[in-house]
């Protein structure tokens, strides 16, 4: 899948975009920190301290985050992405998003993890990411 190459930024054994930890913090992201998941060594919990307060929804703004190695921006946390790839064996119905977001754990976020809805459903915690290929410059 072209979204969980792109979120590795290289990085091919890791379990989020970034190539020198395998852990997660709210100072890499915005998701809920949760204290029960052995991923998570944030130390503050639950929703981000920056982000988590004020009006729903708790989004951050692009570029909140340092970039992954390919220079891509959010790539664990913040929204979720539509991804074009269907759900195997739910072909025609469920597409799948990656990357996790404000409002979950750290194994939603991770690059090998994925869920899944219906391409006609809106969350708000999903969104997309608008790819230009170099070619198309």
């Amino acid at each position: 899948m072209e979204w969980k190459y792109a979120a590795r930024g290289g990085a091919l054994s890791r379990r989020f975009p970034w190539e020198d930890e395998d852990t997660i913090q709210h100072a890499r992201a915005n998701y809920f920190s949760a204290v029960d998941d052995e991923y998570d060594t944030s130390p503050t919990d639950e929703f981000h301290p920056t982000y988590g307060t004020g009006d729903f929804p708790y989004t951050s703004p692009v570029g909140s985050f340092a970039p992954n190695a390919y220079g891509l921006y959010d790539m664990a946390g913040n929204v979720d992405e539509w991804c074009f790839n269907w759900e195997l064996g739910s072909e025609n119905f469920y597409r799948i998003f990656c990357g996790g977001s404000w409002n979950y754990a750290a194994r939603g976020c991770r690059v090998g993890g994925h869920d899944v809805g219906s391409p006609d459903s809106s969350f708000s915690f999903v969104g997309f990411r608008a790819v230009l290929s170099p070619d198309s410059l």
